[in-house]
């Protein structure tokens, strides 16, 4: 089961559907395109309380063949600080689940 988790303000906003099949229309393209469908794929994900498949998805979105100067590392820069800040939410959420388990199992009060 998956819990929905916050926005990302890193990562574009994603569509309201998405599955992995969004990466056939790029083919063997590996640009500018495919990145920025791996981020909002990686979003929709996390959005969906995928949050290990995210970090695969933001691997793969790093993986696209782009140049520095490439117009849509301007709109949506290289992933680093989405992954931290889903590293931080994901780990605050993993303490809450933690917590909530060892409640009702009558550890802790």
């Amino acid at each position: 089961m998956s819990i929905p988790l916050p926005p990302c303000p890193h990562l574009p906003e994603p569509r309201p559907k998405m599955d992995w099949r969004v990466f056939d229309a790029h083919g063997e393209n590996r640009g500018a395109s495919f990145y920025h469908t791996a981020l909002e794929y990686g979003h929709y994900l996390w959005q969906h309380g995928y949050a290990a498949r995210v970090i695969l998805c933001l691997d793969r979105a790093m993986g696209a063949e782009l140049r520095r100067d490439d117009p849509i590392l301007g709109i949506c820069p290289v992933p680093y600080a989405a992954m931290a800040f889903l590293h931080e939410k994901a780990c605050r959420l993993d303490c809450i689940k933690r917590f909530t388990f060892l409640v009702a199992l009558g550890l802790v009060r």
